[in-house]
């Protein structure tokens, strides 16, 4: 065999690995079609909600993992249930540090936002904090706070108020809530009942407690900074 038909051999093996792949890749039209996982638990959601970091992590890595494998095994068409896998796996790249990953995957999801303001709005909370991280190399601390809201500050500055001032309002008014008792409650409401019944989360359910996770490790402690840049600063007449 000549070198020029060895080559060509080759070219055509892999045209058919990746047409074989092609063809082995199920297609998700809707959530409905996604693969089951089932996170069994040893204790309630609420109470693995409060557990340290290596505890509650250990979820966070299955979650991604999985998360990655249907990312990699499987055509999203439908693209709510494409962000809603993307946005699990920014939860557990915050959550376990991988900050230049939740900012490429955090850029994902605003890409596949289909309405204008969306796509503008998308991740305002995600991009400031890994930017004040990048920053400072740090997830607290004087130095990363006051780059967080300089960073926030830049992202509110640079959106044309006449169509996100209602995005806007909501995530002032959602800073103004939040607090632990609320996401424990929350957690105990929505999550514990399945967890009593089956010992278990699904899918849905683990995602749902990554991203509370993300917001009492990670949010709340930045609140009161978001808060203070909005009330001076923002339009009265917005509100």
């Amino acid at each position: 065999m000549t070198r020029m038909q060895l080559f060509c051999l080759v070219l055509l093996l892999a045209a058919g690995t990746c047409a074989s792949v092609a063809q082995t890749q199920k297609v998700v039209r809707t959530e409905a079609d996604l693969p089951r996982f089932s996170y069994p638990l040893s204790e309630t959601a609420s109470q693995l909600l409060a557990a340290d970091d290596d505890t509650f992590n250990a979820l966070v890595k299955k979650v991604e993992t999985d998360v990655n494998s249907v990312l990699a095994d499987y055509t999203i068409t439908d693209k709510e249930t494409l962000r809603e896998l993307l946005g699990a796996k920014v939860s557990a790249q915050l959550l376990t540090g991988d900050m230049a990953g939740a900012l490429a995957t955090q850029t994902q999801v605003r890409d596949l936002q289909e309405k204008p303001e969306a796509k503008l709005t998308s991740g305002l909370l995600a991009f400031a904090i890994v930017e004040a991280y990048q920053d400072t190399g740090a997830i607290e601390g004087p130095a990363y706070i006051a780059a967080f809201q300089k960073h926030f500050a830049e992202e509110i500055n640079g959106l044309p108020w006449a169509s996100t001032q209602e995005t806007v309002k909501g995530l002032r008014t959602s800073f103004q809530l939040a607090s632990i008792d609320l996401l424990e409650g929350s957690a105990k409401a929505n999550l514990d009942p399945q967890v009593a019944k089956s010992g278990s989360l699904d899918l849905p359910g683990a995602e749902t407690l990554l991203r509370m996770r993300v917001v009492e490790k990670i949010q709340l402690p930045l609140a009161k900074r978001a808060l203070d840049y909005f009330q001076p600063t923002l339009p009265l007449i917005m509100w």
